[in-house]
């Protein structure tokens, strides 16, 4: 995918004359909305690398990727409830672009390898009692309105059924009379 990018950039470049540095740099300051859509193209590459690593026997790959994901995450619950104030800063897109970058760079200073031991991992290990309580009672409630739903969806069903029949004997009913 970024291969893909980079070519691309550069039959830009070629057609525009302009160099493809220049033309990045216009991308991700011209509008916030191409930005955007950079930001996320790169956020492409994740899944199919995702996919690969799974089907691969090595094992490094998947812990890589499953870190990213985790990281990812986190910065998506947290972007959700800040993005109404970010998306007005300039280059926010352009940093949320190199973020992502960084995080899934095959490098040793890997960004999501970074913060997850520095952050996440302390944190949750400090509070994994807390997280497994909290898990267990959403499951259980998760549970109990699956079950309510079910209960609720059986007597509507019984309801509608019940209608049905009524209907049916009105309409032979009346069908009868008139013969």
């Amino acid at each position: 995918m970024v291969v893909w990018m980079v070519s691309s950039l550069e039959l830009i470049s070629a057609k525009a004359l302009l160099n493809s540095s220049e033309i990045a740099l216009r991308c991700f300051s011209s509008t916030s909305s191409t930005s955007a859509i950079a930001s996320e193209v790169v956020h492409w590459e994740a899944p199919s690398s995702s996919i690969k690593a799974i089907e691969s026997r090595n094992k490094e790959d998947d812990t890589q990727w499953l870190t990213y994901w985790v990281v990812y995450g986190l910065f998506s619950v947290a972007e959700f409830f800040s993005d109404i104030f970010l998306f007005w800063f300039p280059f926010y897109y352009a940093g949320k672009c190199v973020f992502l970058l960084w995080c899934m760079a095959p490098v040793t200073w890997n960004g999501s390898q970074i913060i997850y031991t520095r952050l996440v991992r302390p944190f949750f290990l400090k509070h994994e009692a807390a997280f497994d309580s909290v898990v267990k009672d959403l499951s259980g409630k998760a549970k109990s309105a699956a079950q309510s739903v079910v209960k609720e969806g059986k007597a509507f069903m019984s309801f509608l059924l019940t209608i049905y029949h009524i209907q049916m004997c009105v309409s032979s009913v009346c069908s009868q009379s008139f013969l």
